[in-house]
């Protein structure tokens, strides 16, 4: 589930090759927040995962794109596979096949 409006899909804009997603779960603190943090100073998009949702993820969410990045914050279980699905269904099929997760 999404808790907030989906910044990522403008990466479906960019050339072939160029559009790049991380969806790096339990990024809401400690290591994934670290690593969600360094993949949008990479240059990837990033999808701040986490199960509970809340506050923290947006915190993160935010960060990121105070320093210029691109990123939205999720709400979903990745054990389940339903829960996988609705994350990325509104995403356009190649976006969904650059998508590197984390």
């Amino acid at each position: 589930m999404r808790t907030e409006t989906l910044a990522i899909e403008t990466v479906a804009s960019a050339p072939p090759g160029e559009q790049r997603v991380a969806v790096v779960t339990g990024s809401s603190r400690g290591l994934g927040s670290a690593i969600a943090r360094r993949l949008a100073r990479d240059g990837l998009a990033v999808a701040v995962n986490d199960v509970h949702g809340g506050a923290l993820a947006l915190d993160v969410v935010g960060a990121i794109r105070d320093e210029g990045g691109v990123a939205d914050a999720f709400t979903g279980d990745v054990t389940d596979e339903r829960q996988v699905a609705g994350l990325v269904s509104p995403w356009p099929t190649p976006l969904v096949q650059s998508t590197c997760w984390c």
